[in-house]
């Protein structure tokens, strides 16, 4: 470093350097509250997507539930039918048994009571 030609120079090297001091601290102290600022802002924004997320499947659960109410539903509903039809083929198949015993008993009264 040369030496200082005269005392102005020294105080104005001095005030450059408190200056340029003063410039870091404040700009290191704006740095600092943008990064606060910048994880609040992130902080919030996952938040929101979150809270999003959670409410599309909370909305898929209660679709899911009813879901599987109507499956159970159709499946009981389906088992009965299933009981019907097979009463109503017993039903069917014993009046046809019954018609195959009465209609040759018909026949041979017609015949008797010409």
């Amino acid at each position: 470093m040369p030496p200082l030609r005269n005392k102005n120079e020294s105080f104005h090297k001095i005030l450059v350097n408190h200056l340029f001091k003063e410039h870091q601290a404040k700009w290191k102290e704006l740095q600092e509250k943008r990064r606060k600022e910048e994880i609040v802002a992130a902080t919030t924004l996952t938040e929101a997507l979150v809270d999003h997320l959670n409410v599309g499947v909370a909305q898929a659960y209660v679709k899911q539930r009813k879901l599987d109410h109507e499956v159970k539903t159709l499946q009981r509903l389906a088992a009965q039918f299933g009981n019907q039809t097979t009463q109503w083929i017993g039903f069917v198949e014993n009046f046809i048994q019954a018609l195959k015993v009465y209609i040759p008993v018909l026949a041979l009264i017609s015949v008797f009571s010409l």
